[in-house]
């Protein structure tokens, strides 16, 4: 685990640059840092003020050191933690410098597989993954198992490669131009390099708002762009042009149930044993709440020594109701609990703290960061039990597009004029898209026309509607995608762009900046492919039996109470929705949406947040 920067520009540059890139990611690897210069088909390695003693005593600082690529690397050390761990990944035969940031689970068996005999300097993941990719070649990235983004760089062939894991679980982000190419693990390592301009591309941050998320490779800013999910990007560093394409992608070949119990269960605990290969008996939680999900990823994590849970609570509403549905599940796995009690007020200074932790605008704070930061320190991973939902129907617009799929064509003969006007706007992109993308329709705290008007000023009747643009691209990326019945459809748009662009997004960064790898055991491409295709998953659903598959083969294994608990999951308290100064709202949004705009639009808590978050990031790009 790591964040890795790079700076390839058709002008010699000096260290700062790349220097202060690795400075504002450092939280991402606080173990050690290294940075190496590209110049004329050469690389040299240097240490800097970020460095370990180890790395220092083996590189010298860059001083005044010039060079048209730079890269940079911070470590987290998880597997192998020794100072081999840490060191740079270069073979300079096959003309090949090699980055990751995320983890391969299953090192241990390719190795085994492709490795044997062969001498490594390290006992890492990342360099099992440099040396199969030595041996292989491009094929490589189709045997890893895990999360990833992948670098690999080619001074004098003057390319780089990139590959981004099948759910955009870590994230890439990068700028391309005429002149330069930047890249890194977050937004804020881009801007910090002080070599592209910090604005916002307002058509892409209006679907931002939308979505609540910014689909890949969007992002809300007008130079900046993320790797997709199962993608590979390569550059060429001569002209700076570069081209994407797919290495993977989720396939539809429908096959009957007939998958057992056993067989089940057994898929679950592989994925636990998976996630716990080369894993150090301590510094690891699992985040636990009173459902299905976690209950079942408990009882398989459980045999890891030093495994402990966690929970956040309130001490009113449902988050102390699902406190005793929370202690079930850890006392039925026999995992201790950590209890973390959500406050009932925010500071300023967290409220600050919760804007800017994702770099894009949210709805509520983001309770991963909030139990994140209390885990500092005691862990170094946390297990998240993110998947199940989309994979199969947990969510209540499953049960309800199951029950509207036979009546679609009646809906479309409902004036809209018989609903609530708030209601209205939705109904009609319903009618006009479908069901498909009702879980995208469902989630929008505001309609397209009512984010359309936050701009008034701009000549917003161009722009597309955000759900035209996931439907087309969606079909592009995935060509098996008309084959599937509605709810399948859902659930590849689930997977593919809700996973990516909100869930896990909204995990990495507020995760890394307490110095946690956030890890998502059930999203395994070859456990979601095996079972995305199974059929008859909605067999029996309906409200209080979601995910009616999952349920019937964990019935045995969970508390019995938890098949019955209402669904929740981990949310914030409401109160903290209003906890802000609605002063500073308009103050930070002056020049980007009108003060009269803001009054019309903010009629709900979570609108209110949505740009409140908006204003702290647009105050902190004016102030870089």
């Amino acid at each position: 685990m790591c964040g890795i920067s790079g700076i390839f520009s058709k002008q010699a540059l000096p260290a700062q640059h790349i220097l202060s890139s690795l400075s504002v990611t450092k939280h991402r690897g606080p173990d050690d840092t290294y940075l190496a210069a590209l110049n004329e088909g050469k690389t040299g390695f240097f240490s800097c003020h970020l460095s370990s003693d180890d790395m220092k005593r083996a590189f010298e600082g860059p001083g005044d050191c010039r060079a048209a690529g730079w890269i940079g690397y911070n470590r987290l050390s998880i597997i192998d933690t020794s100072a081999n761990g840490a060191k740079p990944l270069y073979d300079e035969a096959q003309d090949c410098l090699f980055l990751m940031n995320g983890e391969v689970y299953n090192y241990k068996q390719l190795a085994g597989m492709f490795l044997a005999g062969e001498k490594r300097l390290s006992g890492t993941d990342t360099e099992v993954a440099f040396r199969l990719y030595l041996k292989l070649g491009d094929d490589f990235v189709h045997h890893l198992r895990g999360m990833f983004t992948i670098v690999a760089i080619h001074p004098r062939r003057h390319t780089i490669k990139v590959w981004r894991d099948r759910f955009g679980i870590k994230p890439f982000y990068y700028t391309i131009t005429q002149n330069h190419f930047i890249f890194s693990s977050e937004i804020n390592g881009i801007f910090s390099t002080g070599l592209t301009d910090i604005a916002f591309d307002k058509e892409r941050l209006a679907h931002q708002l939308y979505f609540t998320g910014s689909l890949s490779p969007s992002t809300i800013y007008k130079d900046t762009r993320s790797l997709e999910p199962g993608h590979c990007l390569e550059v060429d560093t001569r002209s700076f042009t570069c081209k994407t394409g797919y290495y993977w992608q989720l396939a539809y070949q429908p096959a009957p149930d007939t998958i057992s119990t056993e067989e089940f269960l057994n898929d679950i605990r592989e994925l636990a044993a998976l996630n716990l290969e080369g894993v150090s008996e301590t510094g690891k939680a699992l985040m636990l709440s009173g459902g299905l999900d976690s209950g079942l990823l408990a009882v398989f994590l459980k045999p890891a020594g030093g495994m402990e849970a966690c929970t956040l609570y309130s001490d009113s509403g449902r988050h102390k109701h699902e406190l005793a549905y929370t202690r079930l599940n850890a006392q039925h796995a026999g995992m201790p609990l950590r209890e973390i009690r959500m406050p009932a007020e925010m500071s300023l200074e967290m409220l600050d703290d919760f804007c800017l932790a994702e770099e894009e605008p949210n709805i509520s704070p983001e309770p991963a960061y909030f139990l994140s930061s209390q885990m500092k320190n005691r862990v170094r991973i946390l297990y998240n039990a993110l998947g199940p939902d989309e994979l199969f129907y947990g969510y209540g617009h499953h049960v309800k597009a199951k029950k509207l799929k036979y009546a679609v064509s009646l809906l479309r003969c409902i004036p809209g004029k018989l609903f609530p006007w708030h209601k209205r706007e939705k109904l009609a992109d319903l009618k006009k898209y479908g069901l498909p993308v009702f879980p995208f329709i469902s989630r929008s705290v505001a309609g397209w026309t009512e984010i359309k008007d936050l701009f008034r000023e701009e000549n917003t009747h161009a722009w597309q509607h955000p759900l035209e643009t996931v439907w087309q691209q969606a079909k592009n990326n995935f060509p098996d995608l008309e084959k599937c019945d509605v709810l399948k459809q859902m659930s590849c748009l689930d997977i593919y762009y809700y996973i990516s662009s909100y869930h896990t997004f909204r995990s990495d960064r507020p995760a890394m900046l307490h110095h946690i790898e956030m890890r998502f055991p059930y999203l395994d491409h070859l456990f979601i492919q095996k079972y995305f295709n199974v059929t008859g998953l909605d067999k029996g659903l309906a409200y209080g039996n979601e995910k009616p598959f999952f349920r019937k083969h964990i019935k045995h294994v969970v508390d019995p109470a938890i098949l019955t608990m209402k669904k929740t999951g981990f949310e914030m308290n409401d109160s903290w929705l209003r906890s802000f100064n609605p002063g500073t709202l308009k103050e930070g949004l002056s020049g980007l949406i009108p003060a009269e705009a803001v009054d019309t639009f903010c009629i709900s808590p979570e609108r209110s947040w949505l740009l409140f978050s908006l204003a702290r990031l647009s105050v902190k790009n004016n102030t870089r």
